[in-house]
């Protein structure tokens, strides 16, 4: 397992199926070298892999269709990440099986539901800069993007995310930040006292980059189902008492929510 020490940086979490134990472990070496963001778990044989799968929360699975001890067995583990882990996408290396309709039909599909192929090549650097090119494509994640979240326990503890620790919350936000500022170098982001009217979290945040003066903007975080809430609460019950009606400012230039 490779991972940085710093418990405070967004990782996406990404597992390498794959049985050539050299291979595998010096790609797991160059994606870590590309980028410090990849916290990188290894399986070397389906079982292993899907127990991992079972235990663990991983954005990606790398996976290797033609393992030495089992034909077809990278197609097993992917079949158990699509029925299992909807969450997870599945990139897949194959240096000999082609993606053609001759293929197993259960593979074939889920090469489409993916849609990222990895062809491997003898420079292994080359596959790590291509897996490291379909995360950035499938998760509109910009994987060099700074957050820097002044946020307290407090804060994140009324919040109904899917994730229930204050640090699985505090990492899904800055996944959230990172989707909705994907050309910025960092993001600053602070809470506002004020809350929404569901008790949703209110960040005021200002992204940036190099010889640019970005605006600030306004971000609602809570679940789709309680942001719905409060936008029907509003309409029926505050919006017809405001006359005449007045903008109210939270000293940003834009804001928009994000249901989860």
């Amino acid at each position: 397992m490779i991972n940085n020490n710093n418990n405070n940086d967004f990782k996406v979490n990404l597992l390498l199926c794959d049985d050539n134990d050299n291979y595998r472990t010096f790609l797991a070496e160059s994606l870590y070298n590309r980028n410090p963001i990849f916290h990188i778990d290894e399986a070397n044989n389906p079982d292993t892999a899907i127990s991992k799968l079972k235990n663990e929360r991983f954005h990606f699975a790398v996976i290797d269709l033609t393992f030495s001890s089992e034909i077809n067995a990278g197609d097993k583990i992917a079949q158990f990440v699509y029925d299992k882990c909807p969450a997870t996408k599945c990139v897949f290396l194959t240096a000999h099986t082609k993606t053609s309709s001759s293929m197993w039909p259960s593979t074939y599909q889920l090469l489409l539901r993916a849609k990222s192929v990895v062809k491997s090549d003898k420079d292994i650097r080359d596959d790590a800069k291509a897996i490291e090119e379909c995360v950035k494509k499938s998760t509109g994640i910009n994987l060099i993007l700074k957050v820097f979240l002044d946020i307290s326990e407090k804060d994140l503890l009324g919040l109904k995310l899917k994730e229930n620790s204050t640090n699985e919350k505090r990492n899904e936000i800055e996944e959230i930040l990172r989707k909705l500022f994907t050309d910025m170098e960092w993001i600053n982001a602070k809470p506002l006292e004020r809350k929404g009217y569901s008790g949703a979290l209110l960040l005021k945040v200002k992204p940036g980059m190099k010889r640019l003066n970005s605006r600030e903007w306004v971000v609602k975080i809570d679940t789709l189902e309680r942001i719905n809430v409060e936008s029907n609460n509003y309409n029926l019950h505050v919006l017809p008492s405001r006359f005449p009606m007045v903008p109210y400012s939270l000293g940003a230039s834009k804001s928009f929510s994000y249901g989860v």
